[in-house]
């Protein structure tokens, strides 16, 4: 299975908001939530031209994506969003679930061995 990372093209900014939402969706957040987060998940084409952005494919299907946002004379990560499958696709292992930062919640970790 092959990963490849591509630049992503304004054509992307409506699946990119896609996996946005449902990676978000993914945790189980209040549905008001996402009210306020539209337009920090919404990706839009000007998004995609100011920023550096990230798609990454698997088998030429989109499974997520990274930006870089330009702070001063330095970037910065900006957004980081997986599909829900993605770690299964890429061949890494469920470990555990772990106490998240917010109460009640807990993260899966994976592990993913490099070669």
């Amino acid at each position: 299975m092959q990963l490849s990372i591509r630049p992503a093209v304004v054509s992307d900014s409506e699946a990119l908001t896609n996996i946005s939402f449902s990676a978000k969706r993914y945790w189980n957040y209040p549905e008001e939530y996402f009210k306020v987060w539209k337009a920090e998940l919404t990706i839009t084409p000007a998004y995609i031209q100011n920023n550096k952005v990230y798609v990454a494919e698997v088998e030429g299907q989109t499974v997520g994506y990274f930006s870089l946002v330009k702070v001063e004379d330095d970037f910065w990560a900006g957004k980081v969003f997986v599909t829900k499958g993605f770690y299964n696709k890429i061949g890494a292992r469920y470990l555990a679930e772990s106490p998240s930062s917010i109460d009640g919640r807990m993260v899966s970790l994976f592990e993913l061995v490099m070669k």
